[in-house]
């Protein structure tokens, strides 16, 4: 289990090296996002969903999916000194299957029960990509940015 807390959930190096890390590469089955977002995009067209919340659940569908990880969304909800808290805590499987979810804008508790091992191997096996990153390429190819960030000044 790798833990993100808010910001650092929308860089995509630190869940892509929680997801890959292990003795056999195998990872992390699971990254928890904490956050303290709050509700901010608010607008007819998205039916009362704040846009930093869709912002989220992409994200968090993206993870799932492109890594073969569990992704539990742990997000503050409600409303305190006039700011509103988007809410709606989620636990997605790989694949983007929501498995459990908060209402939006009020403080919750959301549980489910996971087989890890079943949710991970059915997962992995369909889409054998999540789990054999080429890391002598990433390794290599961060190198040659790095030297040539380097050898510019920059």
């Amino acid at each position: 289990c790798g833990i993100l807390v808010c910001e650092d959930a929308f860089h995509l190096s630190p869940a892509l090296l929680l997801s890959i890390d292990g003795p056999e590469r195998e990872g992390a089955g699971a990254l928890v996002i904490v956050s303290n977002s709050p509700a901010r995009g608010i607008s007819g067209e998205a039916n009362g969903v704040p846009e930093s919340h869709q912002v989220w659940e992409n994200l968090i569908r993206t993870y799932s999916s492109l890594l073969g990880v569990v992704v539990i969304f742990a997000n503050r909800g409600g409303v305190e000194d006039g700011l509103t808290f988007a809410g709606g805590s989620v636990i997605v499987a790989p694949g983007a299957k929501v498995l459990a979810e908060a209402e939006l804008f009020h403080p919750g508790v959301i549980e489910t029960e996971l087989d890890w091992p079943h949710l991970l191997r059915q997962y992995r096996i369909g889409n054998p990509g999540t789990v054999s990153e080429n890391t002598e390429l990433i390794h290599r190819e961060l190198q040659r940015i790095l030297k040539a960030s380097l050898d510019s000044g920059e």
